[in-house]
């Protein structure tokens, strides 16, 4: 039988105001994901492409994404290219809807890019695509002593500080050469504006934003760095006034002359790989201001 029986099938992006509308209708129904404060930012991903079923009454039923992962991988660039957003209602469940949009998704993947990625509560519903689950680690230890006399760092409001945000995300180097970010603003903005509770501070010294979580006594969590040049875990430390008995970051520290201990990360979600990736033999984290 053909999954799409009374069905309309439409691929559509950022632009066609319609879809995008039933497809963020789909996914608050589905994840109780609010894209307002996204919109609010003028923060889309202009990347974003959707593959799509939509019902006679034009409601969004079935869906699966993509979206550009600018990375830096073991030091050279690649552009690969994400899997999110990827729902069915509940009433349609079992047509085959899931498999359709992803086959189609990834059709549409291989003649573009050698690496797909994606984050996944289920890693077994992938691995019939080809996806694979990577470990990922964050790096934890004692607190480096802090760099004296910086200059202090100031807390940002997302809002209110959007210009200077987007302007370190557009021209942000990697945080890590071993698996960073070259740029990736749009879920940077939604995660950051969907956790309240986390930090996020700008370095004037070093020109860099900062995100991380204090909330748990004696310990610093750094996030993510976001800047041209990534300053060290003494500068960071120094510049935000924090005396930690330990820190725990991340994402790889190659570039915080910070040495500490691999541990797993700890996450509910799965990274999945379809495509040459890292070997996994040095510990890695895409920061969680990127989760997708």
């Amino acid at each position: 039988m053909d999954p799409a029986v009374g069905l309309v099938f439409h691929a559509h992006d950022g632009t066609d105001a319609a879809s995008r509308a039933a497809l963020d209708a789909l996914l608050f129904e589905i994840f109780k994901l609010d894209l307002g404060p996204l919109d609010a930012m003028d923060g889309r991903d202009p990347s974003y492409r959707s593959f799509s079923y939509f019902d006679a009454g034009g409601r969004c039923v079935a869906n699966a994404s993509l979206c550009a992962l600018p990375l830096v991988v073991q030091g050279r660039p690649v552009d690969a290219l994400g899997v999110q957003s990827v729902a069915v209602r509940p009433e349609l469940r079992g047509r085959g809807l899931f498999r359709d949009l992803m086959q189609r998704a990834l059709v549409w993947c291989d003649v573009r890019t050698p690496l797909v990625l994606l984050t996944t509560l289920i890693p077994d519903l992938y691995e019939h695509f080809g996806f694979r689950v990577v470990p990922e680690h964050r790096i934890v230890g004692p607190a480096p002593a802090p760099e004296p006399g910086m200059q202090p760092a100031r807390p940002l409001v997302l809002g209110a500080d959007i210009a200077l945000v987007k302007r370190l995300l557009d021209s942000r180097t990697p945080a890590s050469d071993l698996v960073g970010l070259r740029h990736f603003g749009a879920m940077f903005l939604q995660n950051m504006a969907a956790a309240p509770d986390l930090r996020l501070d700008h370095l004037p010294g070093r020109d860099a934003i900062v995100a991380s979580d204090t909330r748990i006594p004696g310990t610093f969590r750094l996030l993510d760095v976001v800047a041209r040049e990534i300053p060290s875990l003494a500068t960071i430390l120094g510049a935000l006034g924090q005396i930690p008995d330990r820190v725990e970051i991340c994402f790889p520290t190659d570039k915080l002359g910070y040495v500490g201990e691999a541990q797993p990360a700890g996450k509910r979600t799965k990274l999945m790989a379809r495509g040459d990736f890292v070997d996994g033999s040095e510990p890695f984290m895409l920061p969680e201001t990127a989760a997708f």
